[in-house]
């Protein structure tokens, strides 16, 4: 199938590879009263950020893995047989020094031994 654009018709895209701004709030938190935030304790924040992580609905698993040089690269997945063969590329690959797995029941960690070390 052929698709017709006439002439005076101009397809515009961004040639720039400066990510466009999006703007925050901190000034507005950090000039807000104290009383207006709950309180919470460091053992409640941290049980809270560290045990109770949570995946997007349209996600499976997240996968960090990080190089022997210490590049990390990212990947999601929304299908779980698509992430299973990404982990089996990953532990195949020489390069990959550590995996970070996460989803929705557990984060597990993967690190490869060195080979002359023990």
């Amino acid at each position: 199938m052929l698709l017709y654009f006439p002439k005076d018709v101009t397809i515009l895209r961004s040639m720039t590879k400066k990510k466009p701004y999006y703007a925050n709030n901190w000034k507005e938190y950090a000039s807000a009263p104290s009383d207006m935030f709950e309180p919470c304790d460091y053992e409640d924040f941290m049980d809270w950020k560290l045990t109770q992580w949570e995946l997007s609905a349209s996600h499976v698993c997240i996968i960090r893995a990080t190089t022997k040089k210490g590049k990390v690269k990212e990947y999601s997945y929304k299908l779980f047989g698509a992430a299973q063969k990404k982990i089996d590329k990953l532990m195949s690959d020489d390069k990959i020094a550590e995996l970070c797995i996460a989803d929705d029941e557990q984060v597990a960690f993967i690190r490869r031994k060195d080979d002359g070390s023990e």
